[in-house]
């Protein structure tokens, strides 16, 4: 998790071994630049080896997906269970809304 956080870190020359979060932010880039890039979540050499290596600087790009709640850490930690709790509950439970 720590690879998602936002500094801009970029371990310099251990860089090239390990994902720093400056790394890992170029992954996440929207369009442009950076995107298909940066898979490694520990070791670096795995993008390097893959030509998927690409940190030019620390970004500054947008990032994520665009939407309601992904820039909030609680929404991004317990949608998953709220949705699955959705999908649980029977149909016409806790809904008065006509179809």
């Amino acid at each position: 998790m720590f690879i998602h956080a936002n500094l801009p870190w970029t371990y310099g020359a251990l860089g090239r071994l390990f994902v720093s979060p400056a790394m890992h932010r170029w992954h996440h880039v929207r369009n442009g630049e950076g995107v298909g890039s940066n898979f490694a979540t520990v070791f670096s050499v795995f993008d390097q080896w893959f030509g998927t290596w690409y940190v030019p600087s620390s970004c500054g790009a947008p990032l994520g997906v665009t939407g309601g709640g992904h820039d909030s850490f609680l929404h991004q930690i317990f949608s998953p269970f709220a949705r699955l709790f959705r999908l649980r509950r029977p149909s016409g439970v806790g809904s008065d809304a006509v179809p």
